[in-house]
């Protein structure tokens, strides 16, 4: 099951559906006008990957 929220802010919040340490942790994704993307976990602010257009 996915589950995608984004906010007004253009901050994308998807299930990433892991537990660590019994606690749920989310992937966030932010994305400028340009097309850059990162993601970034709710566990220790983790970066994920960044996305950048050629």
């Amino acid at each position: 099951m996915e589950n995608n929220v984004q906010s007004l802010s253009g901050l994308k919040k998807e299930d990433f559906q892991r537990v660590i340490k019994g606690k749920e942790v989310d992937l966030y994704f932010l994305r400028n006008a340009n097309g850059m993307e990162v993601a970034v976990t709710n566990y220790g602010g983790s970066l994920v990957a960044i996305m950048v257009p050629d």
